[in-house]
């Protein structure tokens, strides 16, 4: 049952112009219709989960790359959606649809998730150029 899951999935993926690779795949072989997908792409993952029959969205980014949004909620956060509509569904939207969407508002849900990402490039640079007796000074507290 996984099997034309992640066919459905990698295919729209494909079809709207996201470059993503499966990075995980997790199901209960005893319950068909229940399991995960993990894709990897670019800087965001994308975790597809069939439940009872219906499918949903969550990302992630890599700067937290466990800390899993519902792609309801990012649209709605990102003004793509109104919450009206999303409360207005009896059931998730089916995940063709989704993943259509996705692919229209990918760029720009790149840019707002990594819009600081120079900022903390430069840190971790300065962090690993620093010299080590200066290390002792710093006024971050120590674990």
């Amino acid at each position: 049952m996984m099997t034309a899951f992640l066919d459905q999935i990698s295919a729209r993926l494909t079809a709207t112009g996201i470059p993503a690779q499966l990075i995980e795949e997790a199901y209960d072989p005893s319950q068909p219709h229940h399991g995960t997908l993990i894709f990897q792409a670019d800087c965001l993952t994308l975790r597809f989960t069939r439940d009872h029959g219906q499918d949903f969205l969550d990302i992630a980014t890599a700067l937290a790359p466990r800390e899993f949004y519902w792609f309801g909620d990012i649209e709605v956060a990102m003004g793509w959606g109104s919450l009206e509509r999303i409360l207005s569904r009896a059931a998730a939207p089916p995940i063709d649809e989704v993943i259509n969407r996705l692919g229209q508002h990918v760029a720009e849900l790149r840019k707002a998730f990594f819009k600081n990402i120079d900022h903390f490039t430069h840190a971790r640079i300065a962090r690993t150029m620093r010299r080590p007796d200066s290390r002792t000074h710093s006024s971050r507290p120590t674990p």
